[in-house]
Order: structure tokens, then C-alpha cells, then sequence
């Protein structure tokens, strides 16, 4: 899936398939099916994409990880 169809989907979609062999896991060719937690995070990350929730940008590694300890 290219960022331009990514973008294309609005972040209340459900996400059914994912890569270029649509269900099936590239690693153990089962078909791959996400959770709950997994879409959820999927359709918040398609929705800062398009600028709906806003990003966090840091400037170091460290400041990143120190954001992370915080929550």
C-alpha cells in the first residue's frame, strides 16, 4: 500500500488488508488478521498523515525517549 492510497482512506476505515499479497502474512503465509489495537493504531496513524490529529516532531533520540518515560 503507497502513502498516497494510505492518505486516500479516511481514518474511520476499516483496514482489511495490508502489502502486496493482500491477507497473507509474508513470513508465515497464514492470512493476517489485525486487532483491535492494531487498527486503532493504524487509523490514527493515516489520520496525522493527513493533518487531521496533530504530530509530535523531536530533534534528538533522546528527546524522544525522554517523551516516551513521561507517559
Amino acid at each position: 500500500m503507497t502513502i498516497e492510497q494510505t492518505l486516500d482512506r479516511p481514518a474511520a476505515a476499516k483496514v482489511e488488508t495490508f502489502g502486496d499479497n493482500e491477507d497473507i502474512c509474508p513470513i508465515c503465509g497464514k492470512p493476517h488478521i489485525p486487532n483491535a489495537e492494531t487498527l486503532a493504531a493504524i487509523a490514527e496513524g493515516r489520520a496525522i498523515m493527513r493533518g487531521e490529529i496533530p504530530g509530535t516532531w523531536y530533534k534528538t533520540r533522546e528527546e524522544f525517549w525522554k517523551s516516551l518515560e513521561e507517559d
